[in-house]
């Protein structure tokens, strides 16, 4: 009887000993996968770091753009003034040449001064008008700039997020 009840008591032993077998094999995948969990928490944190960096620098780039397209703007209003000033002077001397058959010598010599001027003018005119285009080039490249910032900033701010469901798995 009393073997009996050593032979239960061993086996008892050596059931529990196969439990505590599987709870530490437990215990080992369980510490695996809470490092994996850690790993992969350090990863997606460096992501957003590198995610919030890579805003920061497109940020800047669009401030930058934003003050080329205004510095180019102020110039093409500027330009548009002169093109309007050299089209105004440009008919003033269309008007005094219709006039000219009747003046008298001195006033041909007076027109002839402003036809000097007027030509001038329309040199000055032709080279606003190509300086125009040449600004409403680059404003559409600032333009197209602003938009690619703009594309990638909602790129990163969707990695950010990303990396933020991932940190917090």
């Amino acid at each position: 009887s009393l073997e009996v009840k050593l032979e239960k008591e061993k086996q008892k032993v050596a059931k529990a000993k196969e439990v505590m077998k599987g709870l530490a094999a437990e215990k080992k995948q369980l510490l695996t996968e809470a490092r994996a969990q850690e790993a992969k928490a350090g990863a997606a944190e460096k992501e957003a770091q590198r995610a919030a960096e890579q805003v920061a620098s497109l940020t800047g780039k669009l401030s930058a753009a934003k003050s080329s397209l205004q510095a180019l703007l102020g110039e093409k209003d500027e330009l548009t003034a002169q093109l309007k000033r050299a089209s105004r002077e440009l008919e003033a001397y269309q008007a005094a040449q219709k006039k000219e058959t009747s003046a008298t010598g001195k006033l041909r010599a007076d027109l002839k001064a402003a036809r000097t001027a007027a030509e001038e003018n329309a040199t000055e005119l032709a080279a606003a008008k190509e300086e125009l285009s040449t600004i409403k080039a680059a404003l559409a490249q600032a333009e197209a700039a602003g938009e690619e910032a703009q594309a990638a900033l909602a790129d990163v701010r969707s990695a950010g997020e990303d990396s933020s469901a991932a940190v917090q798995v």
